[in-house]
């Protein structure tokens, strides 16, 4: 009796030992489900970073250099400090902009490549850009990238008015008006041409705003593209000066040939006969007035005797 209890009793608990075995595997498909879940959370994040870059590209038009009117400066900020190195002391020399002024910075020598700055920035001398690079203008200049003077160019709407910018030779002038003009707020300035968001412009050289001084010429000075080239002023042999002004060697401008020239002459006129006769010509107002006064006096010495008028005339035959 015993023996079968204890038997039944071992074979229950293989029973119970062989269930649990038949449910282990059964718990790994319910890890499964739970690691899926969990993959979501990442694919979200993922998003994120798109819609972060998405607002930066929205911000692009608000940039600066698209407001019209607005200056875009490169470089180093424009402050007295940086122009030290490079700008004599108490020294005034002619302007490179307009050779007619006298007012701007003399550069110092053995310091490299150094350049006078255009207006606004004319009583300072900045470093040059190294050779084969697009010079750009000294900082404080309006669109400095494009504009190397402010002042000094003729405008490309009225080419009698040089108060508009010099480009470079990457530059595109501005059109005159009240945000980009030379009565803006900070005058005239140059921009790329493709930017005509922020101006209508012109290439600023002189093949596009003519024209060159009488003593210069207009010539290629460099080939940007296929279809855009540069051309600079340059004065001829004898003159020096920007190719807008040239001057010779006494430091003469050059006169405009159309320019209207306002002349003052005084006539004289003198009559002459051989032999003369006395009486029938008159000698001249001045001379006749004199004649006059001498005979008075001479009128006066003969009662008192005390003085003497006389003229003396010598007639000289001019055919011997």
């Amino acid at each position: 009796m015993r023996l079968h209890l204890l038997l039944l009793v071992l074979l229950i608990c293989l029973v119970v030992v062989d269930s649990a075995r038949k449910k282990k595997p059964g718990k790994r498909p319910a890890k499964n489900p739970a690691k899926k879940p969990a993959r979501k959370p990442a694919k979200k994040a993922g998003r994120k970073p798109a819609k972060k870059n998405a607002k930066k590209t929205a911000k692009k038009p608000a940039k600066p250099s698209a407001i019209k009117g607005s200056c875009k400066n490169v470089g180093k900020e424009a402050n007295p400090k940086i122009f030290e190195k490079y700008t004599v002391k108490g020294k005034q020399c002619p302007c490179w902009w307009n050779i007619e002024r006298k007012d701007c910075a003399c550069c110092e020598e053995g310091v490299g490549r150094v350049q006078q700055c255009g207006y606004p920035m004319h009583r300072y001398c900045y470093k040059r850009e190294d050779r084969g690079n697009a010079q750009v203008g000294c900082p404080g200049v309006c669109n400095n990238a494009f504009t190397l003077s402010t002042k000094g160019y003729p405008c490309f709407s009225d080419r009698s008015n040089k108060d508009c910018a010099w480009c470079n030779e990457v530059g595109f002038q501005c059109a005159q008006d009240r945000a980009t003009g030379p009565d803006s707020k900070r005058g005239s300035r140059c921009q790329r041409g493709s930017n005509t968001e922020y101006c209508e412009s012109q290439q600023g050289d002189c093949k596009h705003i003519p024209p060159c001084d009488v003593n210069a010429e207009c010539n290629l000075s460099k080939r940007m593209t296929k279809k855009i080239n540069y051309y600079q002023c340059e004065c001829k042999k004898g003159y020096t000066g920007n190719g807008i002004q040239c001057q010779d060697a006494n430091g003469t401008l050059s006169a405009d040939p159309n320019s209207p020239v306002n002349v003052q002459i005084k006539l004289t006129s003198a009559q002459y006969m051989h032999p003369h006769i006395e009486g029938e010509f008159t000698y001249g107002n001045r001379l006749e007035k004199m004649f006059g006064e001498m005979l008075s006096a001479n009128q006066v010495c003969k009662k008192d005797d005390k003085c003497k008028g006389s003229y003396n005339q010598q007639i000289i035959d001019p055919v011997s």
